[in-house]
């Protein structure tokens, strides 16, 4: 699910809640969690639209009613969907950034084995040699 940059920070202050797109069937699910540039966004519901408000457009960060039927038009065959979004932290990924792995992890990491193998190191063996 694209959103623009803006919209983006203005979720994360909490300031919009609301997305609304028109897709034939719903992309996203109840509890998806996405990554993005200012952190983890969770979809809180989707829904058909139905009538939407000037109170809804608020919500989605829309200058005005006018302007999101606008943009919602351009698709008219698919219904609109409301989708409800909801800022869910940071990015998870930003702390393993900063951490410096164990003695421990880094064996784990090193070791051949599900985890070696989930990180690409591999045991020689015969297979290998000539390859």
């Amino acid at each position: 699910m694209m959103i623009r940059p803006a919209e983006l920070a203005a979720i994360k202050a909490g300031t919009v809640d609301l997305a609304f797109r028109r897709w034939a069937k719903p992309r996203v699910v109840i509890g998806t969690r996405m990554r993005t540039s200012v952190g983890l966004l969770e979809v809180t519901s989707v829904e058909k639209a139905g009538r939407i408000t000037a109170e809804d457009a608020r919500r989605a960060g829309a200058p005005s009613l006018k302007a999101l039927r606008e943009a919602l038009a351009a698709r008219p065959d698919d219904p609109a969907r409301r989708i409800g979004l909801a800022y869910a932290g940071p990015d998870p990924r930003e702390a393993l950034r900063e951490a410096i792995p164990t003695a421990h992890e880094l064996a784990e990491i090193n070791a051949p084995g599900e985890a070696g193998r989930r990180f690409g190191v591999r045991r020689p063996g015969p297979a290998r040699l000539w390859t």
